[in-house]
């Protein structure tokens, strides 16, 4: 069967093997993300804003990385590949998308709500002093989607292995 063009870049944007590289992509960005927020709960770095910017455009990629993944199926046939590419294996790869998905956007939403506490005006919620408690708060949350994102990379891989 033969794709038109922005089929074939749907289907390769979408394909398990993208999604895994993506993964890598964020997994990178999130342990450099990690690190600074742990160092800074350490008090082994002092720079708070870099730490916490981090954060922000972090948590703001996974959330939109959460809605794509946990969309895969919705874009595949928006995309125009289902029917014609359904079958038992896109719906299981589609299932694990939906489901980490979920928890990546989940995690994320959580990062940005702990993230924007820190940032309210000391008028509306007194935050002072609280900052390094804060980012062990966040290295936590950091460490459960970097977490997430091997899982869903292995989930990917088995599901790849047990196809053939």
């Amino acid at each position: 069967m033969r794709l038109s063009l922005p089929k074939q870049l749907s289907r390769f944007v979408l394909s398990p093997g993208s999604i895994v590289l993506i993964d890598i992509f964020l997994g990178v960005l999130g342990i450099e993300v990690f690190l600074d927020v742990v160092n800074f709960a350490l008090g082994q770095k002092a720079d708070f804003k870099y730490a916490i910017e981090g954060v922000s455009g972090l948590a703001t990629m996974f959330v939109g990385y959460g809605v794509v993944v946990e969309s895969r199926a919705d874009l595949m046939r928006i995309g125009g590949l289902y029917p014609a590419l359904d079958s038992d294996y896109q719906h299981r790869i589609d299932g694990l998308c939906h489901d980490y998905g979920l928890l990546f956007l989940v995690v994320a939403l959580l990062l940005e709500v702990s993230e924007q506490l820190l940032l309210l005006p000391n008028d509306f919620v007194n935050t002072a002093g609280f900052e390094r408690g804060t980012c062990v708060v966040l290295s936590a949350l950091f460490f459960i989607l970097l977490v997430l994102l091997v899982r869903h990379s292995l989930g990917m891989g088995w599901l790849a292995l047990r196809r053939r």
